[in-house]
């Protein structure tokens, strides 16, 4: 018997209709499992919003805390804020813009941090970036890196300061 060219291109059509319904439909389940996963994301963080500083030209001011126990260099503006829980694990993280040149906010973090609470574990210097690795008694994590805010004409240093640490 010969086969019937028609019906061997509508048995091929049906086919592959088949598996692209079973790739969408895997696809679909797929993308409402990582919407679910995105909305209990959503739900875990915290982020600063704007806050009306007063000061038109200089950085914009967000909402948020900052990280118990770290120094802050006098007149740093908190441009950004972070805080998400995922199980038991806290992550905090902070951005500060810092009037001070790059040499005078690293000095002031290393001789601060140095003089806290917190157990100095690494400190790493590459011309315009610093990165300084820090525990507290908790077991809490502390990296705070350093480097110059090109966007502000070298006028501010850019800070960002996370904080990791397990809820009991």
């Amino acid at each position: 018997m010969k086969p019937n060219k028609n019906l061997l291109i509508a048995l091929s059509v049906i086919s592959l209709i088949l598996l692209t319904a079973c790739g969408l439909f895997n696809f679909a389940k797929e993308v409402t499992e990582v919407a679910s996963e995105m909305k209990e994301f959503q739900e875990s963080y915290d982020v600063g919003q704007p806050v009306d500083s007063g000061d038109k030209d200089g950085p914009q001011q967000v909402s948020g805390q900052d990280i118990d126990g770290v120094p802050l260099y006098r007149g740093a503006v908190r441009v950004g804020y972070l805080r998400q829980t995922i199980d038991d694990l806290v992550s905090t993280a902070v951005q500060y813009l810092v009037p001070a040149s790059f040499e005078e906010t690293m000095d002031f973090y290393r001789d601060e941090m140095n003089e806290s609470d917190w157990t100095v574990k690494s400190q790493m210097e590459t011309g315009e970036m610093f990165i300084m690795e820090a525990e507290d008694e908790q077991g809490g994590k502390l990296t705070i890196l350093i480097h110059t805010d090109h966007d502000y004409e070298e006028q501010y240093t850019f800070v960002a300061i996370g904080y990791e640490i397990r809820e009991e």
